[in-house]
């Protein structure tokens, strides 16, 4: 039998199997699963109990500690950077030395222009 899911969650599964009618067994494979977030592999095998009241109320339970797990991990994640975050920064850098080159060349003392002098020959 081909299973993808980890060992861990396969052997609360088989205790699961093993002692159905016992709700401690449920919970902590719920446990299991919700650590590993192996959650569309639980489903699917109780799923695969058909019609079973003890199935049906799993999935639900199953289902909602999804919900939570992949609601709480989605809060984690920290924000994007902007993609064009660089060349905004590239912007401001290159705004900013514009504006110190003019400043610069402001507060330069003036030069006129004075005029050549003839040279005189002798």
């Amino acid at each position: 039998m081909s299973e993808d899911a980890p060992p861990s969650v396969i052997a609360a599964w088989e205790a699961v199997n093993s002692a159905w009618d016992q709700p401690a067994t449920h919970d902590a494979f719920l446990a299991t699963v919700s650590q590993a977030e192996a959650f569309a592999w639980a489903a699917k095998k109780y799923k695969e109990r058909g019609d079973d009241p003890i199935a049906t109320e799993r999935l639900g339970k199953l289902s909602r500690a999804a919900v939570f797990v992949l609601t709480a991990s989605a809060a984690k994640r920290p924000p994007e950077k902007s993609p064009y975050r660089m060349l905004v920064m590239l912007l401001i850098v290159a705004m900013l030395a514009i504006f110190v080159a003019i400043l610069m060349l402001d507060t330069l003392p003036k030069r006129r222009h004075q005029p050549a002098q003839p040279v005189q020959m002798r």
